[in-house]
């Protein structure tokens, strides 16, 4: 495999890794039974602080 092609699914892995880390913070901080508006809320602040956090926008 060509390094280039062996970069950007490294970089996908990180940032893959990064979204579903966040997504359970957020319902381990929540916990369950709440409308779907609450978790989102919440995942937003948790990417935020995410390695990814830099170039999150949101809504």
């Amino acid at each position: 495999m060509e390094q280039k092609s062996v970069d950007k699914y490294m970089d996908r892995d990180i940032r893959t890794h990064a979204i579903i880390g966040a997504a359970m913070e957020a319902h381990r901080i929540v916990g369950p039974g709440h409308l779907e508006a609450v978790y989102q809320e919440c995942l937003e602040i948790e990417l935020r602080k995410s390695p990814l956090g830099r170039g999150f926008r949101g809504g």
